[in-house]
């Protein structure tokens, strides 16, 4: 049931000024007003609280190596997640009717409306209930043993807090392992459960979270004397030790994992840590580990209701660190493939930082794709303008550095609809090919390296968070990642529309194939 509507200095917000918006599920229970006067208010479970640039790590060009055995697990079906704030969501975009013009004071409180909607982008666990036609797709399981627990690494720019790491920034990056495990059931019922014989549901936790490497904060201390710049050495120093041991760690998984496909994931706005290291677990999972995991966790994560117009803030600050992030992967000589992985507003962090990385390469003379090794570029639900997208992307022909790009995309994404509204803009999470200008269309028509793919019933399991509640578009991933298969290959066998533009939905099953696809 929901809450009594908030009462402040004797009378109630008025609905005159602004639309009534219902949360019917766990963890929000309330009704929730928009008020010009008093914002965003909810008697029992709301409360309003207004509470560089040198390289030390440079670039190489690269050759290729074979993948080895990297396929020769292959992909399970994985354990779903629900949000204990999903239903809110859905709710909010189903009921809510947002005026067509607004006072600052009343788009504040719809920004911080779309806080808690966008909020979907974090996860709650327990897992949710299983997707359906995985068991075709996982005809030969992983030893299920194996499957529950496993180590990933990270790297991040939040500021540690109580064992691990909180939601505020941090100049310096730590890098280290965090080993998860699955919890609530045994070996044989989380084999049943991956197999699609049984609705018994496991939960995660983090079983450790082991700091291993501290970088010198950034910026470096540096001079510039008649033009030119000069690091302080004993700082560049240290932060260049710091990066040979990231890669050491590196190399140590690409030896245990036996492959030397990367996956790294970037998760979206309001995850903690911990909801990042889990989401990355599922997907790594369900390809089979036929990759080494590796975390970013940029800082964002709930400090307030107003913050998800901060942490846009928050995830420029982090992109110097995922540039950085990159050039150490990629330049770690076991590394034969990266694939990079990003959810809603993680996909502007990757975006901006890899057409930064594009321009410096292009500046020396240098081929993108040959450097980074960047094979698989999957964007879900991407949180950014569209217009920049196809001004700061498509213009500048981002596509030629990559393998491939995959985006998938929901026209009825409430998240970023809400969010369109925030910013002005229509968002790219929701494209569609009439919505798209002339002058990109006429991009696309020659350009099939780069894949829209709708999920046209994304409503019927999570609008913005399909891409690991959508059975089709998880089996889709995991496929991508295991094969390095193209849409329409026989491993993919998405249903082709118009331009660029592919359909998904959750009869869709993959092929598994016994071996990647060579790069």
């Amino acid at each position: 049931m929901g809450c009594r509507p908030a009462r402040r200095g004797g009378r109630l917000p008025s609905p005159r000024v602004g639309p009534r918006m219902c949360f019917r599920s766990r963890g929000i229970c309330g009704d929730v007003f928009l008020d010009a006067a008093y914002g965003l208010a909810c008697v029992r479970c709301v409360s309003v609280r207004l509470d560089h640039n040198a390289q030390p790590f440079g670039v190489r060009r690269v050759g290729w190596r074979a993948w080895g055995n990297a396929g020769s697990r292959p992909a399970p079906r994985r354990p779903d997640v629900h949000d204990h704030r999903r239903a809110a969501g859905r709710d909010l975009g189903q009921t809510l009717s947002v005026p067509t013009s607004l006072e600052p004071p009343m788009k504040y409180a719809v920004a911080a409306a779309a806080t808690l909607l966008m909020g979907g982008c974090a996860s709650s666990y327990p897992a949710g209930s299983a997707p359906s036609g995985w068991a075709r797709y996982s005809q030969m399981p992983a030893d299920t043993a194996e499957m529950m627990t496993g180590e990933i690494l990270f790297v991040t720019d939040r500021a540690p807090r109580g064992g691990g790491y909180g939601v505020e920034r941090s100049t310096s990056m730590a890098a280290g392992k965090a080993r998860i495990e699955v919890k609530g059931i045994d070996a044989p019922a989380y084999g049943a459960f991956m197999s699609g014989e049984s609705d018994q549901r496991p939960a995660y936790s983090a079983d450790s979270i082991s700091e291993i490497v501290r970088f010198p904060g950034t910026p470096l201390a540096f001079s510039i004397e008649n033009g030119v710049l000069t690091r302080e050495r004993p700082s560049l120093a240290r932060y260049q030790e710091a990066g040979k041991a990231f890669q050491g760690m590196l190399s140590e998984a690409v030896a245990s994992q036996d492959t030397g496909n990367v996956l790294l994931y970037v998760h979206g706005f309001n995850n903690t840590f911990d909801h990042g290291a889990f989401n990355l677990f599922e997907v790594w999972n369900a390809s089979g580990r036929a990759s080494v995991p590796v975390l970013f966790s940029w800082p964002t994560g709930g400090r307030s209701v107003w913050g998800y117009l901060g942490d846009t803030q928050d995830g420029d600050f982090a992109i110097f660190h995922l540039k950085e992030v990159i050039r150490l992967i990629s330049a770690a000589p076991e590394v034969d493939s990266v694939t990079i992985l990003a959810h809603s507003r993680g996909v502007s962090l990757v975006t901006d930082a890899l057409r930064e990385l594009m321009i410096e390469a292009r500046g020396s003379g240098l081929s993108m794709r040959d450097t980074y090794r960047v094979e698989n570029l999957i964007l879900a639900a991407p949180d950014m303008d569209l217009g920049v997208m196809e001004q700061r992307l498509v213009a500048e022909a981002f596509g030629m550095g990559f393998g491939q790009i995959n985006v998938y995309v929901n026209p009825g994404d409430d998240a970023l609809g809400l969010s369109g509204w925030v910013f002005g803009a229509p968002r790219f999470g929701a494209l569609t090919a009439e919505s798209m200008s002339e002058e990109s269309k006429a991009v696309f028509r020659g350009v099939r390296s780069v894949s829209f793919i709708s999920v046209t019933d994304a409503d019927r399991f999570d609008p913005h968070n399909y891409f690991r509640r959508h059975p089709g578009v998880l089996a889709d991933i995991a496929a991508t990642i295991r094969t390095g298969a193209h849409p329409g290959d026989p491993e993919r066998p998405l249903e082709k529309g118009e331009l660029n533009f592919w359909s998904i939905d959750q009869q869709y099953v993959p092929r598994l194939q016994q071996q990647p696809k060579e790069p």
